[in-house]
């Protein structure tokens, strides 16, 4: 199950962000987006899991670089949610690989895909948030307020890693 969502993701990843850039009349960059989308694919398809932080890492700067092309940022968005969901996933069947057969998987497919969802639900939220409010804040305070959610996150790491 894990590999048809992994799938799904990429392939949805990719329609997203081809589909921002055709909206934005770039059909160059829209046809390059789907082929290595496609070769994405195909060398997950093979078995080789070691392409996924370059695909979601080429997946974040199309999804930049659309920005400045006037992309829809909806459409940026979508990809780049899709693409780090690929990645968590190939990142997930690379642990699965390594737990004993005795370990219940379905059940372990189920929590992940719980957390990932919550995970992706809360991002959402937020874009959404940052759509409709607009507010003009200061350099300083972006920055604090990077470093106060960088901070967050670091112990969020720290407590939820299993030692």
């Amino acid at each position: 199950m894990t590999r048809s969502v992994l799938f799904a993701s990429i392939l949805l990843g990719t329609v997203s962000l081809a589909y921002g850039y055709v909206s934005a009349e770039n059909t160059v960059l829209g046809a390059i987006i789907l082929v290595l989308g496609i070769v994405w694919m195909y060398i997950q398809w093979r078995g080789s899991y070691r392409f996924s932080a370059a695909g979601m890492t080429l997946g974040m700067l199309a999804s930049a670089g659309g920005l400045f092309v006037g992309a829809g940022a909806i459409w940026m968005f979508a990809g780049v949610t899709f693409f780090l969901i690929a990645w968590d996933l190939t990142d997930f069947i690379n642990r699965l690989k390594s737990v004993s057969e005795i370990s219940d998987v379905p059940s372990m497919e189920r929590r992940h895909f719980s957390r990932l969802g919550i995970l992706v639900v809360g991002a959402t939220f937020l874009y959404a948030i940052t759509v409709t409010v607009h507010m003009q804040i200061g350099l300083w305070w972006l920055i604090l307020l990077a470093l106060v959610i960088a901070l967050g996150l670091v112990q969020l790491i720290w407590r939820f890693n299993p030692k």
